[in-house]
């Protein structure tokens, strides 16, 4: 414990913290020497760039695309959020999907189970149908198939 005066200025409706003082005259200048650049600074949720906020010590990235919001990830730093943020847009300029698909599951109704270490077989219709965990995709997809033929869902999900 640094000292044992707190700082703290309400600024916007929020608390914010300025750090531990050892005297109270120490706690109280700081209270009043702080500017409203900081304020907004340290503030929860804030933004320098559009589209990356600060939320518990990382930067969350976010964009809009066809008027909904996508989320991009985040980052520990404020540039690698602005540069995510750029190839994305990037990407949406040039007609490209702005999320690259993942490797992994190339077959859908499919998905690594971490648990099991096996591979869940599912269809997705009015509600979710677990149809089984599988060693390998391949059988998976097999087995889902099955599963849709045999229940006559010929619309592949």
């Amino acid at each position: 414990m640094n000292g044992k005066w707190v700082a703290r200025v309400r600024y916007r409706g929020e608390q914010v913290y300025l750090g531990r003082y050892e005297t109270i005259e120490d706690a109280w200048a700081r209270c009043h020497s702080v500017t409203e650049d900081e304020l907004a600074k340290k503030r929860k949720g804030y933004r320098a760039e559009r589209g990356v906020t600060k939320r518990d010590n990382k930067w969350i990235v976010n964009i809009t695309v066809d008027g909904k919001r996508v989320y991009l990830g985040s980052r520990d730093s404020q540039e690698e959020g602005v540069a995510l943020r750029d190839a994305a847009l990037d990407r949406k300029r040039r007609g490209l999907p702005v999320l690259e698909k993942k490797e992994g599951n190339r077959y859908p109704g499919i998905s690594w189970d971490k648990k099991t270490k096996k591979w869940n077989a599912y269809y997705l219709g009015d509600r979710k149908y677990n149809i089984g965990r599988y060693d390998t995709e391949e059988i998976a997809k097999d087995e889902r198939d099955k599963w849709i033929k045999k229940e006559r869902l010929w619309d592949l999900k």
